[in-house]
């Protein structure tokens, strides 16, 4: 996967795809693929510098374990943008889409960067909402148009995420569920349907019980 991405990026393809199931390890092929360019000194323009390196997700734990976890390498050069805080003296940033995106208050942080700031931007579970045209999520992906995007995501193709491959296009590595319990990285699994007697019959409250 890691091979495959460095790659697609070296061949000067922007949009990319990593379709990986939960648990096999799609945050540590992005520290990978992100540590390899920062040291080679990979940018976008062949710029005399480091890359300038966006992660994205929905979501603070996606967001705040990577940094704090995987990602300490970096070391200073780690940066989350989050409080309104813009900061562009650091390498390696990290934002949920909710601290940057636009909403009825203001225009959107992310406009305070220049559109060729980021010289790539990892996507993390890309299948929730970035890829989605009519979402302002993808409002950020769009300003940061010049940047190599790398989407991540633990959902196969069908109907509901469809857009996703539209926009990051067929995957260049994909690790299925059923690969991972045969390899033995993920445990097998059986569902149990269980109907509780709430389920069954509902339930009303007494006379005069009251919400705690």
């Amino acid at each position: 996967a890691t091979n495959r991405t460095l790659l697609a990026i070296l061949q000067e393809q922007r949009r990319i795809l990593l379709c990986m199931a939960t648990g096999t390890g799609k945050t540590l092929v992005a520290f990978q693929v992100c540590w390899k360019l920062w040291t080679a000194h990979w940018t976008r323009d062949a710029s005399p510098r480091k890359p300038r390196i966006l992660f994205l997700a929905d979501r603070n734990v996606l967001v705040d374990d990577p940094k704090d976890k995987h990602f300490a390498p970096f070391g200073n050069a780690r940066w989350k943008i989050e409080g309104g805080v813009v900061r562009l003296s650091r390498q390696m940033y990290f934002a949920i889409y909710q601290a940057i995106a636009r909403d009825k208050t203001r225009p959107g942080l992310y406009r305070e960067y220049p559109r060729y700031f980021f010289d790539l931007i990892v996507v993390d579970e890309c299948h929730r909402g970035s890829a989605n045209d009519e979402s302002s999520w993808r409002e950020i992906l769009e300003w940061f148009e010049p940047a190599y995007q790398l989407g991540m995501t633990a959902t196969p193709l069908r109907a509901e995420n469809r857009d996703t491959y539209h926009y990051f296009g067929n995957p260049v590595y994909s690790y299925s569920l059923r690969q991972g319990i045969e390899d033995g990285f993920l445990a097998p699994y059986r569902v149990h349907r269980v109907v509780t007697d709430l389920d069954a019959t509902g339930w009303r409250p007494s006379l005069a019980e009251i919400d705690r």
